[in-house]
């Protein structure tokens, strides 16, 4: 059928760009990965369009007036040293749209009484109910702002507050998968909240939600065994297990952000995943400088 021949040139175009393609089991499978390729790509063209209409330092150049564009060849603005600012989420204001929120905000636990040890080595942070209620109070307000009609967002919460966080992402727009993604510390660490009543919490869980119907990258499972590690932050989710789940959202077509980014772990992931563009925002100046030292260290490591 003209169907089945247009999935056959589409995949073939794909194995052309991409000859691991080549590699998938089956044809429905290579088909599957070029359908959602093909969507997120459309999206972000979109994206793109709409840069001309609100200009984008990061979607794309925008056509200048001569005048103008002479006046920006002649002192090029620097590029950033890092994708990382040392900024506060609720009161910056953004140059631009995203497609991809990663959220690890307090969880509001007071988890900084519970693990003295890392927040005596790493530093402490206000971990209240009442700084999460906030932070969900101006996420519902940058979901309608900022975000593109198609996004995803994966938004690490205590399961304490389970349904609150549900019914407050939903009331923002968000779609939310009921189904919780669990990085389980194999290394058998956690906080003990009660060591006389109850035992070591050793996992921590995400959601995952979307706006429109933006397909993923690729299925992963939602369970990912990986020890801590704390070498930047109190809280730090490692690269390992931030590589496993975020490989599900990251492509070339993604504006990411993470706006309470601890040690900037994220966004470095982002990056080696191919992000359009990703950035992280610290509001505690000691964290960011940790997380850019440690990004430069990286950087000069790689080179």
């Amino acid at each position: 059928t003209d169907d089945d021949f247009v999935a056959d040139l589409a995949v073939a175009a794909g194995i052309e760009a991409d000859p691991k393609l080549a590699e998938a089991p089956a044809f429905s499978v290579a088909h599957g990965i070029v359908e959602r390729a093909s969507a997120r790509k459309q999206g972000f063209e979109e994206a793109k369009i709409a840069a001309f209409v609100t200009p984008s330092p990061v979607l794309g150049e925008v056509p200048l007036p001569a005048e103008e564009r002479f006046l920006v060849e002649a002192t090029p603005s620097p590029a950033p040293e890092v994708p990382f600012l040392n900024a506060d989420f609720l009161t910056w204001t953004p140059p631009h749209k995203f497609n991809l929120l990663h959220c690890d905000f307090p969880y509001g636990v007071k988890a900084d009484k519970h693990n003295q040890g890392a927040a005596a080595s790493f530093g402490g942070y206000d971990d209240g109910f009442e700084v999460y209620d906030r932070l969900l109070t101006h996420l519902h307000t940058f979901t309608q702002e900022w975000m593109l009609p198609s996004s995803h967002l994966l938004f690490w919460f205590s399961m304490d507050f389970y349904q609150l966080t549900v019914d407050r992402l939903t009331a923002a727009g968000w779609r939310v998968n009921p189904f919780p993604l669990i990085w389980f510390k194999s290394d058998n660490s956690g906080i003990l909240p009660d060591p006389r009543r109850g035992p070591r919490r050793n996992y921590e869980t995400a959601l995952l939600c979307s706006l429109g119907d933006r397909p993923i990258v690729r299925a992963t499972g939602n369970l990912c065994a990986h020890p801590n590690t704390k070498s930047i932050h109190m809280s730090e989710k490692p690269q390992g297990m931030l590589t496993h789940f975020l490989s599900m959202l990251v492509d070339s077509s993604t504006i990411m952000l993470d706006p309470t980014m601890g040690s900037g772990n994220s966004v470095v992931v982002a990056e080696r995943l191919g992000a359009h563009s990703a950035l992280g925002l610290e509001r505690d100046p000691e964290f960011f400088a940790r997380a850019k030292d440690a990004y430069l260290q990286q950087e000069g490591t790689e080179e």
